[in-house]
């Protein structure tokens, strides 16, 4: 039942090699909404540049349909591939560029600034 209700409502699961974030999703539905699937197998393909790991991908594969009281056998393979991304440069691709860059947002400064003003007249009404 757990593993039908996560199914039905789309849940992703997150794990973590070497500090590298992995994301897959549990299964999913049929376009009817009737039958469900779970995804029985892990690839994951292990970039590595000299003895660190750089680089981690997860593939899901083998769709199993979801049946009460049944047993499912889980399986997984690794495939190590060498890389030559260096190891400090390693979460690149999880950070967005964009988002450090300094933007000022114009407005939020205004809605501050007029709410500092609404403010200001209240209290001066008050006293």
């Amino acid at each position: 039942k757990t593993l039908l209700y996560a199914v039905k409502n789309h849940y992703w699961y997150q794990m973590y090699l070497d500090d590298l974030p992995i994301w897959g999703i549990v299964g999913e539905v049929d376009d009817q909404q009737e039958n469900f699937y779970i995804w029985t197998h892990k690839k994951f393909e292990i970039g590595y540049n000299g003895k660190q790991i750089v680089d981690v991908n997860l593939t899901s594969e083998s769709r199993t349909k979801l049946q009460l009281g049944s047993s499912i056998p889980f399986s997984y393979e690794v495939v190590w591939k060498p890389s030559n991304v260096k190891f400090e440069d390693r979460f690149d691709k999880y950070l967005d560029p964009n988002f450090f860059q300094h933007r000022i947002h114009w407005f939020s400064i205004f809605n501050s600034f007029m709410m500092v003003i609404f403010l200001v007249g209240l209290v001066t009404m008050i006293l």
